[in-house]
């Protein structure tokens, strides 16, 4: 990955480091969903079990991931970077979050049921 991030920066380089992550996380998932296949009966209530598991366990282990390269990197504020607003989201106003305490910009349901 250091090779990809040099080359082409550090946004390519978190896709595939994302992409690989992701690909070598899905080889335990493939063997339980073999394995009760042949073992057990159809919407067996542990295999769903332990597919909420293992999204829970892909998903810290991939903040985990992404911390630890963007810290080698010298990245800081990575997902400031990649989550950005789209241009054409215009809100109608602002509004003060009650949990954060933050001013926001809102827009009305119905702007957003239009999609």
């Amino acid at each position: 990955m250091d090779t990809v991030r040099d080359h082409f920066g550090e946004k390519l380089a978190f896709y595939f480091a994302y992409t690989q992550h992701y690909f070598l996380s899905l080889v335990p998932l493939a063997v339980l969903g073999v394995t009760s296949h042949f073992f057990l009966r159809a919407y067996n209530p542990l295999y769903a079990i332990c597919l909420m598991v293992w999204t829970m366990v892909f998903k810290h282990s991939w903040e985990r991931r992404e911390r630890d390269l963007a810290v080698r990197w010298g990245v800081k504020g990575f997902t400031q970077l990649v989550e950005q607003r789209r241009a054409a989201y215009v809100t109608e106003g602002e509004k003060v979050d009650p949990v954060t305490g933050e001013r926001r910009g809102w827009f009305p349901l119905y702007v957003a049921l239009q999609v």
